[in-house]
């Protein structure tokens, strides 16, 4: 297929060089085409840049000197030589010249001119779509062969090593030379610390018994090991987030049982001690805060019960009424009372 189009783009570069001929006298009898005036070459190597007509003592032909076809030479009968002394036929496509029927510009016009300019052929474009250009001999002593050069600077050595490469400044060496590391990724940005730790104590705030209670989350139901294990807590977190309720019940361990009964505050104990101390101050006893069975017979005859005995037991002891208050609990105020009488 390849061919065909190849035969068809040489034979419509050949019509095309008729358009100047004379009519009414046969293609050969036609005057010959001035080669060395350059308007008579298509229309797409007279707007080439720097284009120019080239005379040598075998040919005469249209170059440039610089872009994508700096290694041709354009005939003014539609053949070219080009790079590698590779020969062929050109034809127009607007202002575009395509090379054996392929446009060629939308790939050599990217590679920079030391790679251009050792005429080591045209690009050569892989099934994936990347091109590359074949390198080779030099006039230098390196010898580029087996090396693939990209257009993104990026070059495949023999040993199928990826490396980069540069130009001199003047275009006459190829540096080869490894490839920079790339930089590690950035990490992610972790979550706003406050933020998440603001979170895990609305979370610990309202756990009960191992579970989350909180209607409308996205954690409302789940347990709170899963939530600790879900969002990664950490101790240090954890510790910081319960501050937040401080006076959430903790469970205590009584007789290895678990009971949530709060435990009494050192300071309603003290003051317990205190009035002990001020019912045996009122009744002559020692201070001592705590009563002892005297004491206590002492305070059942002032309130006119019976009296306590340290060897009677506990289920014979006759319950002794006291002053109540409203609520029916005993009035401490009250009994105070009756024992300074």
């Amino acid at each position: 297929m390849n061919d065909i189009n190849n035969l068809i783009s040489e034979e419509l570069s050949k019509m095309s060089q008729l358009f100047h001929h004379q009519r009414g006298r046969v293609i050969s009898e036609q005057p010959a085409k001035d080669v060395t005036d350059l308007k008579t070459y298509p229309d797409c190597v007279q707007k080439l840049p720097g284009v120019k007509i080239t005379q040598t003592a075998a040919e005469v032909f249209a170059k440039t000197d610089s872009g994508p076809f700096l290694n041709y030479r354009f005939y003014n009968n539609g053949r070219y030589s080009g790079p590698n002394k590779k020969k062929g036929s050109y034809s127009c496509s607007g202002t575009d010249i395509l090379i054996d029927g392929k446009k060629l510009t939308t790939t050599s016009t990217t590679y920079p001119p030391c790679i251009t300019n050792k005429e080591w052929g045209e690009p050569v474009t892989t099934a994936k779509g990347q091109t590359y250009i074949k390198g080779g001999e030099t006039d230098g002593e390196v010898d580029f062969t087996g090396y693939y050069f990209y257009n993104n600077g990026k070059v495949l050595t023999p040993k199928k090593v990826v490396q980069s490469y540069k130009c001199s400044a003047d275009n006459t060496i190829i540096s080869i030379f490894a490839t920079p590391a790339k930089a590690p990724a950035a990490a992610a940005p972790k979550a706003d610390e406050a933020a998440k730790i603001k979170n895990i104590s609305y979370a610990w705030c309202r756990e009960k018994d191992g579970i989350i209670n909180w209607p409308g989350s996205a954690v409302d139901k789940m347990k709170w090991a899963d939530y600790l294990t879900k969002y990664s807590v950490t101790e240090p977190q954890l510790t910081q987030a319960k501050t937040a309720c401080p006076n959430k019940l903790k469970p205590n361990v009584v007789n290895d049982k678990v009971s949530n009964t709060p435990k009494v505050k050192r300071g309603n104990t003290q003051k317990l001690s205190t009035l002990t101390q001020d019912v045996q101050k009122s009744i002559g006893g020692t201070p001592s805060g705590k009563f002892s069975s005297q004491e206590l017979d002492s305070i059942l005859q002032r309130l006119g019960g019976n009296d306590v005995k340290s060897e009677v037991s506990q289920e014979t002891q006759t319950t002794q009424s006291f002053p109540t208050d409203a609520s029916g609990k005993p009035d401490l105020d009250k009994i105070l009372a009756s024992l300074s009488q």
